[in-house]
Formats: structure tokens, sequence, C-alpha cells
């Protein structure tokens, strides 16, 4: 496991110098910010792949011994980094808004929230406005008392937020809680601060829209970390066997 960890870290560092400069015609197909990549790259290369990180939210960490879950872990880091840092230079002014939670930023629930994409209808008004965290009008925000996916692998919060994770698990998980908090942050705002973020949570087409647009870059991003580290991989493969024949 430590020589598949040290090959991936290798690799990928390497990487990191490829990652602002265009690899052929597909540096024209997506709209990732390299910039953003190369960053959150760096970062999740040195959290995802370390077992320490996980253990100071006092969670058990992947396995790390199987290679696709070590992967899986950084991707998903990437994912979920590059999303929330999209949404932080869309509306600078949220993380100074304060928390829902002692030690849970609003700003990181507003990306928890709008992180699966555009087709879920959230109903964040009626939920703020019926100011009941377990009315009907509330069961699609639900899922921000959770910390990891139907599958077990750990996605937004552990990897954007570790103190917000401490937070969760210090009202023991409570849906009630948690969203009481996110309804009471909400109505501390300003108004204009409220219509912005219902321009990325609300139901409408616009709305949507942009919370697709947000997931679907995340997505590109990591799939272009894979790429590149796929080929500075068999750039070293091919590189190691070149010396071994002398070449």
């Amino acid at each position: 496991m430590k020589t598949l960890l040290r090959s991936l870290v290798s690799s990928t560092i390497a990487s990191l110098v490829l990652l602002l400069k265009p690899i052929g015609c597909k540096a024209q197909e997506a709209p990732v910010n390299m910039n953003i990549l190369a960053s959150v790259a760096r970062s999740c290369q040195k959290d995802a792949t370390d077992p320490n990180y996980y253990k100071q939210m006092d969670i058990n960490p992947p396995d790390f011994a199987q290679a696709q879950a070590l992967q899986n872990s950084v991707r998903n880091c990437i994912t979920s980094r590059y999303h929330y840092s999209l949404l932080i230079n869309k509306y600078p002014w949220l993380v100074s808004t304060g928390d829902i939670l002692p030690n849970y930023p609003g700003s990181v629930s507003v990306g928890y929230i709008g992180s699966n994409g555009g087709s879920t209808t959230l109903r964040m008004l009626d939920c703020v406005g019926s100011k009941d965290p377990l009315s009907e009008e509330c069961r699609a925000m639900m899922y921000i008392s959770q910390v990891s996916n139907n599958n077990g692998s750990f996605d937004y919060l552990p990897y954007v937020c570790p103190r917000c994770v401490v937070a969760h698990n210090e009202v023991s998980g409570s849906q009630e809680k948690i969203l009481q908090g996110f309804i009471q942050w909400f109505l501390s705002l300003k108004i204009p601060q409220r219509r912005a973020i219902n321009a990325f949570l609300g139901d409408d087409a616009k709305a949507y829209q942009l919370r697709a647009m947000l997931f679907n870059e995340s997505q590109q991003a990591a799939q272009r970390y894979e790429e590149i580290r796929a080929k500075v991989e068999q750039q070293e493969l091919e590189q190691r066997r070149n010396q071994l024949l002398g070449q």
C-alpha cells in the first residue's frame, strides 16, 4: 500500500506542472479553471490520502490497500473542493455570513445543498418559510445532515470542511438541529443575499441550470485530473522501460 501511495503521490505532483498547460484539443472542451484545479489537486493529494486526515473527524478512512479506493478519495476530494471554490468565486461574500452551527459555515451548507446537480427540487424557500425543519417542505433538504453518500464513500462535507463534520457529530447528526440552524442563518441574511442564494438553490430553470453548471464543471475538473495523472504515469512507465534498455 505504501508503494502504491508513493507512486500516486509522485506521479500526481509531477502532473501538477502540466495542469496549467493545454493538452491538445481537449483543453478547449471543458470550461475547467486550471488554477483552481491545480490548487485543489495539491491539497487533495495531501489530505485525501492521509488516514490522519479522517481520524481528526472521527471517521474511518477509506481502505487505501485498494488502489481504486485511493484514487476515488482523491477524485471525490477534487470534485468537492473545486465545486466549493467555484461557489465562493461566484459569491465571495458568502464566507462572511456566519455559521449555521458553531464551526459550520453557512457558505459550506449552501455548497453542500447545491452540489447534487440541477435536477433536484429543493423547495428551499418553502422550507425556510415553514420555520419547521421537520416539515414536508424541508424533506428535500434533509441530506444536509449526511456525511457520506449512499455507497459509503465520503463526499462534500469531509473534504470541504472537516470542522463541519465535527460540528455535525456534536449534535449527533440531528437533521432537526442542522436544518434549524440553516433556516435561522438564512433569515439573518440581508435581502439581496437571500435573493442571491435563492438564485442558486431555488427551483426555477435558471437555478437548476446554475447548479448543473457548477456540478458539471466540477466533474469535468476531476476527469481532467484523472487524464493528466494517467498520462504522466504512462510517461514514467515508458521512461523506466527505456532506462532498463539503455535508451
